[in-house]
């Protein structure tokens, strides 16, 4: 049934690399679908899932015991496929691939793996799934995994300097654009000591009056201060940059941050508007994909003037 579905019957002569396209991309829409019986289907019976984490090998049981819940409801996971090189063995019954897919959250990674011919039908006998680390990066990425702090610039507030912009009754209101959708991320300081902050936050459709109730999150001053503590293996800064946003005109220090994924995004911090950048814009591809901007905010400390 499975084989006629997806057409992937071997046929006589060279091997074709789109039946091993077509066993792949319904492998991709089965995880997106939460189509367990389909996904699992086109593994061979002692076929292995390698994924990112160190622990993440499993044989099937063990890979179908760990998927469970995630095919609850769809979608399980969801990666697209963007490019794939399909090559075969000498006699045409093996087949290894390689693909770069796109993730929501992660951007670009990689799959490989293989597959075998077995009763007509291609079958994946191995699948690896990883994340592609830029040969520049590899050492910020080593220093991460090993628990080690990984090089970056200083940032640009001190947590003295966040703690006295931060009082109790400040609020902020920024304006983020990202495709057709406009929201309002709304953020007001409960309380505050010498060690930590608690703040409220909501994000909204832009120009909603209600929703559900603000979510509450307390910090230190030092975790704020190291939310803008960049890579310095992929980030530049540039210090007295003049922005207007609708909350006024501020001189900035600059950070452009390229990301794993290619992606660029500019960050601009006020200093007489001491938290999150007064703007943000990433770029992806060369163009511009989400813009935040400070819209309107309550200072009440010596650093929100």
């Amino acid at each position: 049934m499975l084989a006629v579905l997806l057409g992937v019957v071997a046929m006589a002569g060279s091997p074709d690399p789109a039946e091993v396209d077509q066993v792949l991309d319904a492998l991709h829409r089965a995880a997106t679908d939460a189509d367990a019986e389909t996904y699992f289907g086109l593994y061979a019976d002692d076929a292995v899932f390698i994924g990112t984490d160190p622990a993440e090998r499993w044989d099937l049981p063990a890979f179908r015991d760990f998927a469970a819940p995630h095919f609850e409801e769809a979608p399980a996971w969801a990666y697209t496929p963007v490019e794939r090189e399909v090559h075969f063995g000498p006699k045409g019954r093996s087949a290894w691939f390689y693909e770069t897919l796109s993730h929501e959250r992660y951007g670009a990674v990689r799959g490989s793996g293989a597959l075998r011919l077995q009763g007509g039908e291609w079958r994946i006998t191995q699948y690896v799934l990883s994340f592609p680390v830029p040969n520049d990066r590899a050492r910020d990425v080593i220093a991460i995994v090993h628990g080690q702090p990984a090089s970056t610039l200083p940032p640009p507030f001190t947590a003295a300097h966040i703690r006295s912009a931060y009082q109790p009754g400040y609020t902020s209101l920024h304006r983020i654009t990202e495709g057709e959708a406009v929201l309002a991320r709304r953020m007001r300081v409960v309380s505050a000591d010498a060690e930590s902050v608690t703040m409220e936050g909501i994000t909204l459709l832009w120009g909603q009056e209600e929703g559900p109730a603000p979510q509450t999150m307390t910090a230190t001053w030092e975790e704020l201060r190291d939310h803008a503590a960049f890579p310095a293996a992929t980030t530049t800064w540039t210090d007295e940059v003049e922005v207007e946003v609708p909350a006024g005109r501020f001189l900035t220090r600059e950070y452009v941050v390229t990301g794993i994924d290619r992606s660029v995004t500019h960050y601009f911090f006020a200093w007489d508007a001491a938290g999150p950048p007064v703007k943000m814009v990433r770029e992806a591809g060369g163009e511009v994909v989400m813009t935040m901007e400070l819209y309107e905010h309550t200072p009440v400390g010596p650093a929100g003037k």
